[in-house]
């Protein structure tokens, strides 16, 4: 059996202005961005324009992805070799 890494890349353009005063219409975008993403079903999701902050981020994959991703988060300026 191969082993394979699925990895996506995704710009969601204004993701963060989804969730601002949400009404059926930006409802609708997100449960499409949802299923989207499910569908895709990707080892490794790299969403670029998303959710701004790193609660909205958790509460994005906790909530919207249903805990299928968990955000990455690197320390600022403390990378080590």
């Amino acid at each position: 059996m191969e082993n394979t890494l699925k990895v996506t890349s995704w710009n969601v353009e204004g993701l963060d202005k989804l969730f601002d005063n949400i009404d059926s219409k930006k409802q609708k975008r997100i449960d499409a961005i949802k299923k989207e993403i499910l569908d895709i079903d990707a080892d490794v999701l790299c969403m670029l324009e998303g959710v701004k902050g790193e609660a909205k981020i958790d509460a994005f994959c906790t909530d919207i992805l249903e805990n299928k991703y968990m955000a990455v988060k690197a320390v600022d300026n403390e990378y080590k070799i």
